[in-house]
């Protein structure tokens, strides 16, 4: 596989859905790759460089040969090591301009302004990606490219780090049933007029990327708690993300700046 020699090497995950397949294949004929959107306080797509790789990796299955499919593919995988899936394709390109942004349309169903322009050096059908015939950076990166909604991640990002163990159930953890149905009233119309905060639904995600890239984990930032090493697979990057200094506090009128890596926690419930 020919990559471009002593620069960065990024990666992209491109799913198969009938959606996405087009915009993917017009990318492909013209060089050209787009975003919705970046978020504020992730810089990497603005550190894509003239003469970088990019890997497109295109249409993930799992491995039938690898027996059931488990609960966590594609983009819950605890532990990197363990990652495997079948690429329909894996595109090698190069970058030939750098990030910019656009105001006309090039795909039919979005502007997608975030833009870099490529060559296409090479490309391979059937990839398989195992732990003992790929660097795992390519898992890591594919997982994480998945988990980021198809975002551009450099092979060279730091590894998810495994578990070394689960916590088995027990009575403590485990909720106990109640023994008679509890019930209560529902379905009375009423008419109510609500005011409310402005929120940006972008900054939670960005902080629980943050978190998980640093620790592997979304633990509870103000008691420790981790629903993944409590739950297991079912609590794997389970956790909210709250204001330290809630919006409902603050006067009126006014408005804040909301950081991810100073302005809220990942937590397992409100204080």
């Amino acid at each position: 596989m020919k990559l471009a020699k002593e620069k960065r090497i990024w990666l992209i995950y491109v799913g198969g859905n009938k959606a996405i397949l087009p915009n993917y294949l017009l990318g492909m004929e013209t060089g050209i790759w787009g975003f919705d959107s970046i978020p504020k306080n992730d810089k990497r797509f603005y550190e894509i460089k003239l003469g970088d790789t990019v890997l497109f990796a295109h249409k993930m299955s799992w491995p039938k040969d690898e027996g059931e499919k488990p609960g966590w593919f594609p983009k819950f995988c605890s532990d990197v090591n363990q990652f495997k899936c079948n690429l329909d394709e894996l595109v090698v390109t190069e970058v030939t301009k750098e990030p910019y942004e656009a105001a006309t349309y090039h795909w039919p169903d979005k502007l997608y302004p975030h833009r870099f322009n490529f060559k296409v050096i090479d490309k391979q059908e059937n990839i398989k990606i195992r732990p003992d015939t790929f660097d795992v950076g390519y898992s890591n990166a594919i997982i994480l490219s998945i988990g980021a909604s198809g975002k551009i991640v450099p092979l060279d990002t730091k590894l998810k780090e495994p578990k070394d163990k689960v916590k088995t159930k027990t009575e403590k953890n485990i909720l106990k049933e109640q023994e008679e149905p509890t019930y209560s009233t529902e379905g009375r119309v009423y008419y109510s007029l609500h005011k409310r905060r402005e929120r940006d639904s972008l900054a939670p995600l960005e902080k629980k990327r943050l978190t998980f890239e640093e620790t592997g984990d979304l633990c509870c930032e103000v008691c420790g708690f981790s629903f993944y090493e409590t739950y297991g697979e079912r609590g794997f990057m389970y956790a909210e993300c709250h204001h330290k200094n809630p919006l409902a506090d603050i006067s009126k009128d006014s408005v804040v700046n909301t950081s991810p890596d100073d302005s809220c926690n990942c937590m397992c419930k409100l204080p």
